[in-house]
């Protein structure tokens, strides 16, 4: 019953390295989860290694981490761990992407560790995400113009003035 699990407890069954323990872990979370444990729930599953746990955590972003900025500098190791899994973990890849971006415009103290993330990422070989990390540091350019982000403004330069060489 839920008096015999703790949120340790179901923390516990999560760390397991065998998959289908930790299925079972998330399971025991989703079913008794306890609200006021919530930041705790976040805080331990951001720090395991394995692609389902990290995204099952993404459940717990924009309710335990949105908006709070020293949460989300506490959760920048996790972010960089999920975009630094090569060919795998595309489902909690978008859901960070997508909670970063938003944060990042809701804040601009936010925005600079966001910045310093995606920044990062974006120099990988990874190029599937490079698109996505390059947008969200366009708009964070656009509407914090004072934090610093390896990316230029160029002019593009419009057809009538190729067409006629200039």
């Amino acid at each position: 019953t839920k008096e015999h699990w703790t949120a340790e407890l179901m923390i516990g069954v999560c760390d397991n390295i065998r998959d289908d323990v930790q299925a079972f872990g998330r399971e025991l979370i989703t079913q008794y989860f306890d609200n006021g444990a919530g930041q705790e729930y976040l805080s331990k599953l951001s720090q395991h290694p394995s692609v389902n746990v990290q995204l099952f955590t993404t459940n717990y972003l924009t309710h335990y981490a949105g908006g709070a900025l020293d949460k989300i500098q506490e959760l920048a190791p996790y972010f960089v761990t999920v975009f630094s899994q090569v060919n795998k973990g595309r489902v909690a890849k978008v859901r960070v992407i997508t909670f970063l971006r938003e944060q990042a415009l809701a804040s601009a103290e936010i925005a600079k560790i966001v910045a310093n993330i995606f920044t990062r990422q974006s120099v990988t070989l990874v190029l599937r995400d490079h698109t996505q990390y390059l947008l969200a540091m366009r708009d964070i350019q656009f509407k914090y113009p004072f934090i610093e982000l390896p990316i230029k403004k160029r002019a593009v330069p419009s057809r009538l003035a190729t067409v006629q060489g200039l």
